[in-house]
């Protein structure tokens, strides 16, 4: 007994389509209540022919040898003249399991793995040796406390709740990254970098204009800036030219339209 086709469905009735929405619509309804529940019952019947047919097998010995055929599937042959041992399907990895679930990995092996659930934190995958109450992820035990908790430095999974933690943020919003971060003295001869992150160095051009180079350059130079210095009365940092991938110039202008250095000059790269 072949497996029932699906009956294919009828086009979606779309109100942009105003000719063909009524009869699309229609047909849909006439689909929903008519062939595809007439398909389901078809589907249900097969199955419960395979099933008994297997069973039947079963029951009078008549199966197929089964040396060599571990973890391989029992199925009744699609022409329905008995049954047929066949290999796990590709890319088919979960079963069901007494407590969980059994996860095939690569080397071929089936090992177990825990399902548990924690309010407010979803469903989290255990893996538990010998039946201890310390899971074991990725290879590394640690206690549920330290798992749930960022508690630990030695981390095999990263939760998106930890995550949040280390950006000390909230909320649905998306989080970026700063690529790149300074904090400089622009006064003397030559610029002195106090702290940052991804800058290798700041060349000087002249009074209040300074580049700052990129230790790794950004993909390409549609990053934002965000500047600020240390100054009194009415200072601004503006760009000073094109943004490149290996770096960015800025200048600083006093109220009077004349170049300044400071002795606090930040700037934050985003992308």
């Amino acid at each position: 007994m072949p497996i029932p086709p699906r009956p294919p469905a009828p086009p979606p009735a779309l109100r942009s389509n105003p000719e063909t929405f009524s009869a699309n619509a229609e047909a849909t309804i006439l689909y929903q209540w008519g062939a595809f529940p007439t398909w389901l019952e078809q589907i249900a019947r097969f199955t419960e022919a395979q099933a008994e047919a297997a069973l039947t097998a079963a029951l009078g010995g008549d199966l197929p040898p089964l040396a060599g055929k571990a973890g391989q599937f029992l199925r009744v042959k699609e022409d329905g003249s008995g049954p047929e041992l066949v290999a796990r399907p590709f890319g088919d990895s979960l079963e069901a399991a007494g407590n969980g679930i059994l996860v095939k990995r690569s080397a071929g092996d089936i090992v177990g793995r825990i399902l548990t659930t924690e309010a407010n934190r979803g469903i989290q995958l255990l893996h538990v040796e010998g039946g201890g109450s310390n899971p074991v992820i990725n290879g590394v035990t640690r206690t549920a406390a330290q798992w749930r908790d960022a508690s630990d430095t030695t981390e095999a999974v990263l939760s998106p709740a930890k995550l949040a933690a280390a950006f000390g943020s909230a909320g649905a919003a998306p989080r970026f990254t700063c690529r790149a971060w300074v904090s400089f003295d622009g006064t003397g001869a030559s610029p002195t970098i106090r702290t940052g992150a991804n800058v290798s160095s700041i060349t000087d051009h002249g009074t209040g204009r300074y580049t700052i180079n990129f230790a790794t350059p950004m993909q390409d130079e549609n990053y934002a800036l965000v500047s600020t210095c240390k100054g009194a009365g009415s200072l601004a940092v503006m760009i000073d030219a094109l943004p490149t991938a290996s770096g960015c110039t800025i200048r600083l202008n006093n109220g009077n339209g004349t170049f300044y250095d400071s002795e606090v000059v930040c700037v934050s790269v985003f992308r």
